[in-house]
């Protein structure tokens, strides 16, 4: 979601604090952005990096004949 700023007409310095339109996407941008949080609180993420090579060392298959 973009910021209503970009190319505003009255936009100037410290606007932030005083800009209406500035003011209602922050309040819909934290509500949002909050509901985002809430639903990704409990999720978590496994990526796969050179430390778990030991996790696929003894699970290789076994060869299909035997060798002797």
């Amino acid at each position: 979601m973009i910021p209503p700023c970009k190319d505003c007409p009255r936009r100037h310095i410290a606007c932030h604090d005083t800009c209406p339109d500035f003011l209602a996407w922050r309040e819909q941008h934290t509500a949002e952005m909050e509901h985002l949080r809430k639903m990704t609180a409990n999720v978590s993420v496994y990526c796969e990096d050179s430390s778990d090579r030991h996790r696929w060392q003894d699970k290789r298959r076994p060869l299909p004949f035997a060798v002797k």
